[in-house]
């Protein structure tokens, strides 16, 4: 169980340079980031060598220690957190110094503000399909923490960020879980109070505006402000201070939805939108699956291979769409940066959907006997082929006896009838006269090794030693 000591010194964040341990085992590499809460750093554990993220916290010393107890629950409270789109918090404690930190998982990317920045610079925004992607993922995450006890409350596209992973999608995560909003009730010396008004005024609820009690519904308000920016490129609600900002979203209706959209949005999308920043937190929804259920509308389940927000900032980002997905009130849509009509991506009228498993097995089974039928006909052919070739060798191979006009044993033939062919006699043939064939001569072999008789050869060059040469 980690110990906080009450009524530290106030942490001093300039003396955190590159090599500095915080809590013994965090090196510092370099900082990430800072502001007024405190600052961030990239750290390398020096036991595993695993590179983390380590949020210092610039809390204020004092003589009162309500703000360690507000630090400790809700440290614990967010490192309990184990779902995949929310940011993942290792360790917690207390430097030396005084300083409270949090370590937490390092991640690659940016936040969807820079994202969105980017694409209004070059005149884009979301599309509702990306919207949908980020909306879902980050209801996912918060129905977790909700379940759990924990109220965000400060639900905006800086704390919403696109993690790049090598060799994979980018994973939507949802950062600082209260943690940021400890070190501000620090400064108010209470752990609740009444009257408060903490978050940013552009995106908070109107019983966050007004500094009452809020519950999950709250959240889900903040979440429908981000997703109504995402396809608008504004918030509802802009004022030029943020009392004005609030008084807003107190008093005035939010802006219609489809009139302020730069992209072609579908009927559920803006009614789950509207539905989510209803005034009244009664008239909102309950809770994040009802609102996630909202937003898919017939789509189902759209996340992974179905749609996948690519973020990147040299190019505009990629979003791939299943075609069964797709609704016929979405007339365009952008599919691998490029834009198409998305009811060209609908099966045409009259086209067969494809087979299923058990329509292929019965398939698979026709032609299996048609197969075999075939060649079960193809052997009886062979059969019947091989007794009609036999019976007619038997029948040529038959004496005629039992043809017209051949002569039976026994049987006289009339002095008129002439005689057949069969009856009269054949000439006997001369039998062929064999020559005999003198038999061959052979000369007598040749007798070497010995020498001839003493003489002038005939011919000149002749070996003298070769019988036959002379």
């Amino acid at each position: 169980m980690a110990t906080l000591v009450a009524r530290p010194v106030k942490a001093d964040l300039t003396a955190l340079t590159p090599g500095t341990l915080i809590g013994g085992k965090y090196k510092i590499l370099t900082q990430i980031g800072r502001g007024g809460f405190g600052a961030v750093f990239r750290c390398q554990h020096i036991g595993t060598g695993q590179d983390v993220a380590v949020k210092v916290l610039a809390l204020p010393g004092g003589e009162n220690d309500v703000v360690f107890q507000r630090f400790f629950l809700e440290a614990r409270s967010t490192a309990g957190l184990g779902h995949p789109n929310t940011l993942r918090v290792f360790d917690f404690g207390q430097d030396q110094t005084g300083a409270c930190f949090l370590v937490m998982e390092l991640l690659d990317g940016r936040t969807l503000a820079d994202e969105l920045r980017d694409r209004l610079a070059r005149g884009e925004v979301f599309t509702e399909m990306e919207a949908l992607a980020i909306g879902d993922a980050v209801l996912r995450s918060l129905a977790e923490a909700h379940e759990k006890g924990l109220i965000h409350r400060d639900i905006k596209p800086h704390n919403i960020f696109l993690h790049e992973v090598q060799g994979d999608d980018s994973t939507v995560k949802v950062l600082d879980f209260g943690i940021a909003h400890s070190a501000e009730l620090a400064a108010q010396n209470a752990l609740t109070q009444t009257g408060q008004v903490l978050g940013t005024p552009s995106y908070m609820s109107p019983e966050q505006a007004q500094g009452l009690p809020v519950d999950r519904r709250s959240d889900l308000y903040s979440v429908g402000v981000v997703l109504y920016e995402l396809v608008t490129g504004t918030t509802p609600f802009a004022g030029n201070t943020p009392v004005s900002t609030l008084y807003q979203h107190v008093n005035a209706p939010p802006p219609p939805l489809r009139d302020r959209a730069r992209v072609v949005l579908s009927d559920p999308f803006i009614a789950a939108i509207e539905r989510a920043m209803a005034k009244l937190p009664e008239d909102r929804f309950p809770d994040s699956a009802t609102m996630r259920q909202a937003l898919m509308g017939k789509r189902g389940h759209v996340s992974g291979s179905q749609m996948v927000v690519r973020v990147s900032s040299s190019r505009i980002p990629q979003v791939t769409v299943d075609e069964r997905t797709v609704a016929a009130s979405m007339p365009q849509i952008t599919v691998n940066g490029e834009t198409v009509d998305a009811r060209a991506l609908q099966p045409k009228p009259g086209t067969r959907p494809p087979p299923t498993r058990a329509e292929l097995e019965a398939r698979l089974a026709r032609n299996r006997a048609l197969t075999l039928a075939a060649i079960g006909v193809i052997m009886v052919s062979l059969v019947v082929i091989a007794l009609l070739y036999a019976h007619h060798r038997r029948l040529i191979d038959e004496p005629a006896a039992s043809a017209p006009g051949s002569a039976l044993p026994g049987a006289t033939q009339t002095p008129d009838a002439p005689p057949s062919a069969e009856a009269m006699p054949r000439p006997a043939r001369p039998e062929p006269q064999i020559q005999a064939v003198p038999e061959p001569t052979i000369p007598p072999p040749p007798t070497f090794g010995v020498r001839p008789a003493k003489g002038k050869n005939k011919r000149k060059g002749c070996d003298p030693f070769d019988p036959y040469c002379r």
